[in-house]
């Protein structure tokens, strides 16, 4: 749902309306008639259960596709509507776009900041957010992977550390920001509802001050990177500083699903299927 597959001058494809992209070609037949015609329309793509066997899936589909020629430049009504969506969303609101299209026009948007709950007939309603927040502390070699994958899988970066050497754009050039200073005072504006806190300093005196805070703030995740003695540990520490068993058993270390791996890609793999277990709803079983 809400796939998007955009076709280019001499064939060039980006994106996909199907997993793997088996009926791309078939999407991409009306594409190339349609803009020849230059002109919209909803289009219906039917694969049946024994095209579906060819094409490798386990049973037939039916896709319900709007197909429409846009122009990248000027002022194209689709390009507006979504570049006014995500400069919405970049602002820290949630923005709405809705389109609409009867038979024989072109298809209609509007962009709402609020659930609009007015929309006549049929209609297709896109919810284009601000970007979930990783918040890494610790600007170790893990560190450096993670927010490589972090970014790719759609997450804002934020890398903090107090050491300049380590902390710089060179080893960080996928974040967002790259924050040096004292990481408990730079980390505390992030402690927001929703966001994921991951710490990977290996450091008493970085880590228990933002633990401190993060386990009793509104954020969605809170993980360190630690051997389970380690770990055991530190949860010891902040029952000693207070916090209730509720408030500890947040806290997520050893962090990363088990799934084996020793270098620091593979860990910082581990982590992120983790955050994104988290985002989707996942249970997640503790280590």
């Amino acid at each position: 749902m809400g796939a998007k597959l955009f076709v280019g001058d001499g064939g060039r494809l980006l994106g996909s309306v199907s997993i793997g992209g088996c009926v791309d070609a078939r999407v991409v037949e009306h594409g190339e008639r349609l803009l020849k015609e230059n002109r919209s329309a909803r289009v219906t793509v039917i694969v049946d259960d024994a095209e579906a066997i060819e094409l490798g899936l386990a049973c037939g589909a039916e896709f319900d596709l709007i197909i429409e020629p846009i122009v990248l430049s000027g002022k194209d009504p689709a390009v507006t509507a979504y570049e006014s969506a995500v400069r919405i969303s970049r602002s820290g609101h949630t923005a709405f776009v809705v389109t609409t299209m009867t038979s024989g026009t072109a298809p209609a948007r509007a962009v709402f900041t609020d659930t609009h709950d007015a929309v006549q007939g049929d209609a297709f309603v896109e919810r284009i957010a601000p970007a979930d927040t990783l918040v890494l502390v610790g600007a170790s070699d893990v560190g450096a992977a993670l927010a490589r994958l972090a970014r790719s899988l759609g997450l804002r970066v934020i890398v903090i550390d107090g050491r300049e050497r380590y902390a710089t754009r060179d080893r960080f050039a996928s974040a967002d920001e790259v924050l040096v200073g004292m990481p408990s005072e730079l980390v505390r504006p992030y402690l927001t509802a929703g966001a994921f806190i991951v710490l990977a300093a290996h450091e008493y005196k970085y880590e228990l001050p933002i633990l401190r805070e993060a386990l009793r703030a509104p954020v969605r995740f809170v993980g360190m990177l630690a051997g389970r003695k380690r770990a055991d540990a530190m949860r010891a520490l902040l029952r000693e500083e207070g916090l209730s068993d509720d408030e500890v058993a947040r806290l997520h270390s050893p962090i990363g699903l088990d799934i084996g791996g020793r270098e620091p890609e593979e860990i910082a793999l581990s982590i992120a299927a983790q955050l994104v277990a988290v985002r989707e709803g996942k249970p997640i079983a503790r280590r």
